[in-house]
């Protein structure tokens, strides 16, 4: 009888008393040398401001889990040291994230599971990652038509400066992509460590969600752990921080006033994850959608079947629901084809929609969904010169003709 094997997540806990953090010189791409460093637009390897305090203080919740610091022109990035190793079912209980025990003595592991960046030396792996954020981050301005140099500079005490572009209508309140501070991604081991992350004051003080926006820094910050599914693999967690990261450059631009139509905020992320690689999918909603879409990656056929059987309206019906916890394995497909559509058919005018949608009220109070929609059905005519009955009709025909897969 074959025998099966389980794949754990495994971190390497020290004693605090005598841990020592992970050294930049050691890191094997750049040696902590400001020559490479500048040429890689690395800014620093750690000390700096994090969530609620700063990158030390972030370390001590996790009880001497190292985590490898880097942060680039627009993100910090932090990823704890973590091992994907195989063990032998009946063998043992194995440790792990989950169990909080030490491995089994008897049973040494089998092989490691890690693929691409994620074998990397630890510190080339989170080179590896900001990296790919990074990319994510230059891909979301093509998308928004935006540069750096159309946010506001701040001064050393965060308060913004005057726009030096005439005319200029409201694009936030700092410089990255409206938000005064920059994107923060942290990917830790397990539950276990996200929780205890999501609970703490110096972490997300309660806040037990992927994205929140740090009052003192004004950063959207962004949480994952690697026991969320199948993340082993490297284009898996890849996507998954992709996925996560669109959405937080999205809830940022122009600063944290709007709250984006989930039909977009959810195709989007799919949209862009789904560049980077089609083989794994992340959802953001109830756990029944993860494991029907997990099933499915073909998402070009899977429409047209879906178009096959369902009746229109298409996207009034995604526009009744209050958030993408609503959704269902079909609505996230049908967002996805709707915002690749537009990337694909109508760029600019895709652009100009979320312009619009990130600019009422100039940031001088907070704005509600109900606005949101009057501004989107608005910016359609504008922009697409349609109603959402002829962008139903334009869309699928559109969609039924799609062949390659994606």
């Amino acid at each position: 009888m074959k025998q099966l094997v389980i794949a754990l997540a495994l971190i390497s806990l020290g004693s605090p008393a005598d841990h020592k953090r992970p050294a930049p010189e050691n890191c094997s791409v750049c040696g902590g040398e400001r020559a490479k460093m500048d040429r890689l637009h690395i800014e620093s390897h750690g000390d700096f401001r994090f969530a609620r305090s700063d990158s030390k203080v972030v370390e001590e919740i996790f009880n001497g889990v190292d985590i490898y610091w880097i942060e680039g022109e627009h993100i910090k990035l932090g990823f704890a040291d973590v091992t994907f190793l195989m063990w032998p079912t009946g063998s043992g209980r194995p440790g792990g994230v989950e169990s909080g025990d030490e491995p089994d003595k008897g049973s040494g592991p089998m092989r490691s599971l890690a693929s691409g960046a994620l074998a990397f030396e630890p510190f080339a792996r989170a080179h590896a990652y900001l990296e790919r954020a990074e990319n994510l981050y230059i891909r979301m301005q093509e998308v928004l038509l935006v540069e750096d140099k159309d946010f506001p500079e701040v001064n050393e005490y965060g308060v913004k400066a005057p726009s030096k572009i005439k005319g200029q209508g409201y694009m936030g309140e700092g410089p990255f992509l409206g938000q005064v501070g920059k994107y923060e991604v942290l990917l830790l081991p397990g539950q276990v460590e996200f929780d205890a992350y999501a609970k703490s004051d110096m972490g997300k003080l309660g806040d037990g969600t992927n994205l929140k926006r740090m009052e003192d820094t004004d950063a959207q910050s962004t949480s994952l752990h690697l026991m969320d599914g199948a993340m082993w693999d490297d284009d898996g967690v890849t996507g998954y921080m992709l996925h996560h990261l669109v959405h937080a450059l999205l809830t940022g631009y122009k600063h944290d006033n709007y709250p984006t139509p989930p039909w977009i905020q959810e195709g989007l992320a799919h949209a862009l994850e789904r560049e980077s690689s089609p083989q794994f999918t992340s959802f953001c909603g109830p756990a029944e959608v993860t494991a029907s879409g997990s099933k499915v990656n073909n998402w070009t056929s899977e429409m047209n079947e879906i178009l096959r059987k369902r009746k229109k309206p298409y996207l009034d019906s995604l526009l009744g629901k209050a958030s993408v916890s609503s959704f269902t394995h079909e609505d996230h497909i049908m967002a996805w084809s709707m915002v690749r559509f537009l990337l694909d058919k109508h760029p600019d005018a895709f652009a100009a929609i979320n312009a619009d949608l990130h600019g009422i009220g100039e940031g001088k109070r907070r704005i509600g969904m109900p606005q949101v929609l009057v501004a989107q059905k608005d910016a359609f005519d504008e922009h697409l010169h349609m109603d959402y009955a002829e962008f139903d009709k334009q869309w699928s025909k559109w969609a039924k003709k799609q062949k390659a897969r994606r």
